[in-house]
């Protein structure tokens, strides 16, 4: 079964979040912040990691820098964002579940190196 961990820090889009990825089978782990997402990351090592932009201290790009430094990194959805870095896929707000769900499923097919 497929990992994510979802992080936001609203609290409802969070949880509609993972009522979404679970109803379509996939395994969800939640965070409310970049610092507690860097720490389930190395605790549970999930398949993908679908990110908020977040607010400061640490946002959602400075956790995908701070996981693509590690070797076997998950994949790294930004979502919030009207553009990211070319190797960062992001889906801006608001979005279709069906494209959140094609975004997974490319990068479990196509691991990050």
């Amino acid at each position: 079964m497929t990992s994510v961990l979802v992080v936001d820090d609203e609290p409802q889009l969070l949880e509609l979040l993972a009522l979404i990825l679970r109803s379509r089978g996939f395994e969800v782990f939640t965070a409310t912040s970049g610092v507690q997402a860097l720490d389930l990351v190395e605790r549970l090592s999930p398949s993908v990691v679908v990110c908020d932009v977040l607010s400061a201290p640490l946002r959602g790009l400075d956790v995908e820098r701070a996981l693509a430094s590690r070797p076997n990194p998950p994949g790294f959805v930004l979502i919030g964002a009207a553009f990211a870095p070319p190797n960062v896929p992001c889906l801006p707000k608001p979005f279709r579940p069906a494209d959140l769900f094609a975004l997974i499923e490319s990068l479990v097919r196509v691991p990050r190196s």
